[in-house]
């Protein structure tokens, strides 16, 4: 038969861990909040009030982030002929809507269909080897 000491203990014992848990949940969601923070503040602040720099900075950590990629896949060739392919279907998808904002209704069209042409060649299928 069992005590109730041991009874009090094992309950006691389960709010322990309970609250333990709870409290190393509530840690991770501060420290996940502040590195958020510490991340999105800066990047926050440059897109406001440094326009410029912002744009500079997102170029060169894309280009870092291409040149890894490259680097670590060795397709460089599929990789740049991708990034040009998607680099001109948003060129192109942006001109169309600048070209319609602006009331020019044919080089909208041309933008659009430029566009559509790039996105085909981008998702096209390869032929499957025998």
């Amino acid at each position: 038969m069992t005590d109730s000491r041991e009874i009090f203990r094992s309950i006691l014992a389960g709010y322990g861990i309970f609250f333990r848990n709870l409290l190393r949940f509530f840690l991770a969601a501060i420290i996940i909040a502040l590195t958020a923070a510490i991340i999105a503040f800066p990047l926050w602040f440059l897109a406001i009030q440094h326009t410029a720099l912002y744009s500079w900075l997102l170029i060169a950590c894309t280009l870092a982030w291409l040149a890894y990629r490259s680097v670590r896949r060795r397709h460089l060739p599929v990789l740049l002929f991708r990034t040009l392919h998607a680099g001109g279907i948003l060129l192109a998808v942006y001109a169309s809507v600048a070209a319609f904002i602006y009331g020019a209704i044919l080089p909208g069209i041309l933008s659009a269909a430029l566009g559509l042409l790039l996105f085909g060649l981008l998702i096209r299928r390869k032929p499957k080897r025998a």
